[in-house]
C-alpha cells in the first residue's frame, strides 16, 4: 500500500496578480510533490487563495466594486497562472467557498467546546496590510507600516494556555520547522510568553460570520489557516480528511511563520486535531538587489517571467540559486547566466554530444554496454552514489543540495567523455567494442540524470528521455528507474534537437525590456480602469495643474447630427464661455440653464462635431450615465476648486 503525502502552499492573498515570490513557493511545492510521486507515494498538493479581510473590503470600495467581484478576478488569475505553468495542484481552495465556510464553523465550535474561547474587548494596534495585531508600537514589526488603533468587541482564543503544550510539542518534534534557525526563532517567541489572541472582528463585514453571533466575523488568520483542512474534506468528507491529515509539509514564506508555527498548531490542539508534521519556511527574493515593490517598478509578475523565458529556465534558476530558507536576489541577467552555464553548457551539451556520437558511429542505435573497465565502473559507482544522495537530500527537502549533487555527476560524465575520447576511438575499427561501451555508459548516466531532474526541469528531462529513445512518459518513472542498466542496448534513439537554446545576451535584454514595458503599460491601464488603485495615483503637483472653476449654465442647445453632445454657454463671473458636453442622453437642453456646475478652464480649445469647446464640464459616470457635479449652496461664480 502506498504512503500518503500531503503538501500545501500558503493560501495566497488576492490583492494582486501572482509575482516571482508566489511563483517560487509554488515551484518548490511542485518539485517536492513530483519527487514524492517518483517515490510511489499517494500525493495530494493543495494551493488556493485567502480572500477575506479589511484590506480586500477597502480595495474593493476604492474600485467601486463588490469584494466578491474583486476576489473572483484575482483567484482566477492565480489558478490559471499555475495551470499555464504546469504546476499541477490537486486541490484549489478558496476561502469564499461554501465548503470552507462549513469547515471554519466546525473548527470554531470544536475550539469553543474545549473551553478555549471567550468574549472580550480588543484594544490596540492593527496592521491592515498584514492583517495582524501588533502588540506594541505604532509600526508593524513585519512590514514596517503604520498601524491603526482599534477598539471593538471580540472573541478571544486562549493562546496563553497553550504555551507549555507548544514548547513540549517543539521538544518532541525538533524538525517541526525547517530550517533549524527558524525553529529556534519560534521557540524563543513562545518562551517569551503568549497573549490571548483576538479571533473575530465587528468593525467590517467582509468575512465569515461567527456561528451564533453573526455581528462578528472571523479574524482572517483563523479563517485562512482553516483552508488547509477545508480543502481536504474537514466538515464535509470525514473519510477524505482522515486519509490526508495531518499534513506532511506546509510550505510558507518566513514572514508568516508565527501564524503557522504558533497559532495554527494551538487552534488544532484545542479542536482535538493533530498539528502539522513539518513547516518549511523559505526566504524572500529581492529584485535587482532591492525589496520587491510595485512603486519602485521592480515588481516581477509570473506572467512576465513566463513570457520572457521557458518555464524550465525560471524553475531551475529559482530552485538552484539559493539554499532553501535563505534570501536571494532575482535578476534577469543572473537568470540568463545561470541558464547558459548550467542548462545549456553542462546538461544540454552533454546530451547533444553523447547522442550525436551514437547517431554518427552506431546509426542511432544504443550500443552494447560491453565489459566495464575501471573508468566505466567508477562512473557507474558515481551514478549510484548520486542517486542515493539525491534521495536523501530531497527526502529532507534540501532541493538545492540535491541539484548540486546532480550537477557534480554531469561534470563527471563530461569528464568521462573527455578522458575516453570516443571521437578518437571511432577512428580505429579494432576498438569499436570499447567505443560502444564508452557511449553506452555516457548515455545510461544521461538517462539517470534525466530521471533525477524530472521534478526540477520536467520539460528538459522529458526531452532527454525522448531523444534517448525512451517512450515511457516522464511521470511514469519511479525511484527504481535511477538504478543502473535501465537503458536497453539495441534500441533506437529519438529525433535529436537542442534541449535548451542559449539565451543571447543582447536579444534577451531587449526581450526583457520590451516585455516589462508592456507589463507596466498593462498595469497602468488596469489601474486607471479600476479607478483608485495605488499604482494609478498622482502627486499634488500634477493635480494642481488642473484648474476647475464654478460656473452657471446660461443656455444649452442641441448640436445637429449629434445625439450625445450639447452646446453650452457658461458664466464664469469674469467671462462667458462656450463648452461642448456629452450629456444630451441624460439632460434635456431646457433643464440646464441656471444650474451651478464645475468647468475645467485651462484645457486647450478643441472642436467637437465642428463646434469649438473652451473647457470641459465635470461629471461623474454612474453606470455609464453622466451626472453633473454641482453644489447645494450658492457659490460665487469663478471660484476655484482646491
Amino acid at each position: 500500500m502506498s504512503k500518503t503525502f500531503y503538501l500545501t502552499t500558503p493560501l495566497y492573498y488576492v490583492n494582486d496578480v501572482p509575482h516571482v515570490g508566489h511563483t517560487y513557493t509554488t515551484v518548490i511545492a511542485d518539485a517536492i510533490v513530483r519527487y514524492r510521486r517518483m517515490c510511489g507515494d499517494d500525493v495530494s498538493f493543495l494551493t488556493g487563495t485567502d480572500e477575506h479581510g479589511l484590506k480586500i473590503e477597502r480595495s474593493a470600495r476604492q474600485q467601486g466594486i463588490e469584494p466578491q467581484e474583486l476576489v473572483d478576478t484575482y483567484a482566477g488569475k492565480f489558478r490559471s497562472t499555475w495551470e499555464r505553468l504546469g504546476l499541477n495542484f490537486d486541490e484549489f481552495i478558496r476561502t469564499t467557498q461554501k465548503r470552507h465556510y462549513r469547515a471554519v464553523a466546525k473548527l470554531f465550535r470544536a475550539v469553543k467546546k474545549s473551553g478555549s474561547v471567550y468574549l472580550g474587548q480588543y484594544q490596540g494596534n492593527y496592521c491592515v496590510s498584514c492583517e495582524a495585531y501588533v502588540a506594541e508600537g505604532r509600526n508593524c514589526p513585519d512590514c514596517g507600516r503604520l498601524t491603526e488603533f482599534m477598539t471593538e468587541d471580540s472573541y478571544f482564543f486562549k493562546l496563553s494556555a497553550f504555551q507549555e503544550k507548544l514548547l513540549r510539542f517543539y521538544r518532541d518534534n525538533p524538525d517541526f520547522v525547517v530550517p533549524r534557525a527558524r525553529m529556534n526563532e519560534v521557540v524563543r517567541f513562545v518562551e517569551g510568553g503568549l497573549q490571548d489572541l483576538s479571533i473575530s472582528r465587528t468593525s467590517f463585514r467582509w468575512g465569515i460570520p461567527v456561528p451564533g453571533d453573526e455581528k462578528h466575523i472571523f479574524y482572517v488568520w483563523f479563517d485562512a489557516l482553516t483552508g488547509y483542512i477545508s480543502g481536504m474534506g474537514y466538515g464535509a468528507d470525514d473519510e477524505k480528511f482522515e486519509k490526508w491529515w495531518p499534513v506532511d509539509v506546509h510550505l510558507i514564506g518566513k514572514d508568516i511563520l508565527r501564524f503557522h508555527a504558533v497559532y495554527w498548531p494551538a487552534f488544532l490542539m484545542a479542536a482535538g486535531l493533530a498539528p502539522p508534521k513539518r513547516i518549511l519556511s523559505h526566504g524572500w527574493w529581492t529584485i535587482e538587489g532591492e525589496k520587491m515593490s510595485k512603486s519602485k517598478g521592480n515588481f516581477v509578475t509570473a506572467d512576465e517571467l513566463s513570457n520572457v523565458v521557458r518555464t524550465d529556465y525560471f524553475r531551475y534558476f529559482l530552485l538552484r540559486e539559493i539554499p532553501l530558507g535563505s534570501d536571494g536576489n532575482f535578476s534577469f541577467d543572473g537568470l540568463r547566466t545561470r541558464v547558459n552555464s548550467d542548462l545549456v553548457n553542462d546538461l544540454g551539451n552533454l546530451a547533444q554530444r553523447t547522442l550525436k556520437m551514437i547517431r554518427s558511429y552506431f546509426g542511432g542505435v544504443i550500443p552494447e554496454a560491453g565489459e566495464s573497465d575501471e573508468k566505466g565502473r567508477e562512473l557507474r559507482k558515481s551514478c549510484d552514489e548520486t542517486a542515493r544522495l539525491y534521495q536523501d537530500r530531497l527526502g529532507d527537502l534540501q532541493i538545492n543540495k540535491a541539484m548540486e549533487a546532480v550537477w557534480e555527476l554531469i561534470g563527471r560524465v563530461n569528464k568521462y567523455l573527455v578522458v575516453n575520447e570516443p571521437w578518437v576511438l571511432a577512428k580505429d575499427p579494432s576498438r569499436r567494442t570499447q567505443l560502444g561501451s564508452v557511449l553506452y555508459h555516457a548515455a545510461e548516466a544521461l538517462r539517470v540524470i534525466a530521471v533525477m531532474l524530472g521534478p526540477i526541469v520536467p520539460g528538459g528531462a522529458a526531452a532527454v528521455l525522448r531523444q534517448l529513445g525512451i517512450r515511457r512518459p516522464l511521470e511514469d518513472h519511479r525511484i527504481p528507474s535511477m538504478e543502473w542498466a535501465g537503458l536497453e542496448s539495441g534500441s533506437s534513439i529519438g529525433r535529436l534537437s537542442h534541449i535548451y537554446p542559449r539565451l543571447d545576451k543582447k536579444e534577451f535584454r531587449v526581450k526583457v525590456k520590451n516585455r516589462r514595458a508592456a507589463g507596466a503599460a498593462s498595469k497602468k491601464t488596469s489601474a486607471a480602469k479600476a479607478g483608485g488603485r495605488d499604482d494609478a495615483r498622482i502627486d499634488i503637483k500634477e493635480f494642481a495643474k488642473v484648474r476647475m472653476q464654478v460656473a452657471r449654465i446660461v443656455s444649452a442647445e442641441s448640436i445637429p447630427k449629434s445625439t450625445r453632445l450639447l452646446k453650452l454657454k457658461v458664466d464664469l463671473g469674469s467671462e462667458v464661455r462656450q463648452v461642448v458636453a456629452g450629456i444630451a442622453g441624460q439632460y434635456s437642453p431646457e433643464s440646464l440653464p441656471g444650474r451651478l456646475v464645475v468647468i475645467v478652464t485651462n484645457l486647450k480649445p478643441a472642436k467637437l462635431m465642428g463646434v469649438e469647446s473652451n473647457g470641459m464640464i465635470v461629471a461623474a459616470s454612474d453606470g455609464g450615465k453622466p451626472v453633473l457635479a454641482t453644489f447645494t449652496e450658492e457659490v460665487r461664480l469663478g471660484s476655484v476648486l482646491t
